[in-house]
């Protein structure tokens, strides 16, 4: 399905962004920081759809995932899960946790392969 790690790169930065950009009624997020914005915490529905959107219909939404986990760019507590549970302003709630550190650096690193092509 996938080419290379910056077509993973892409895809992830792309959902990413998407959806830290994506505005609710009343201008508010569709994410919340966590650990002094260490920790981005997204609703699991939400991230996958908008995975999916990037890499279309066809694309294995669960390979991706495995991808990310693997490679520490989402947190997960539980082997095998993508998702795991966070108290979020006093509500326990499931997210996916994306790490804000390592955001950071793909995008640097991103940006940096970008201008030299």
């Amino acid at each position: 399905m996938l080419v290379n790690i910056l077509d993973v790169v892409r895809i992830f930065l792309t959902t990413v962004d998407g959806l830290m950009n994506t505005r609710l009624s009343g201008d508010r997020i569709i994410y919340v920081e966590t650990k002094d914005g260490r920790h981005i915490n997204f609703r699991p529905n939400s991230f996958k759809k908008k995975l999916q959107d990037v890499v279309g219909e066809k694309a294995d939404i669960k390979e991706l995932m495995r991808y990310f986990r693997s490679l520490r760019w989402i947190v997960t507590n539980t082997e095998g899960k993508f998702s795991n549970i966070q108290r979020i302003q006093s509500r326990v709630m499931r997210v996916i946790t994306v790490d804000g550190e390592v955001l950071e650096v793909l995008r640097e690193l991103y940006d940096k392969k970008r201008n030299v092509s």
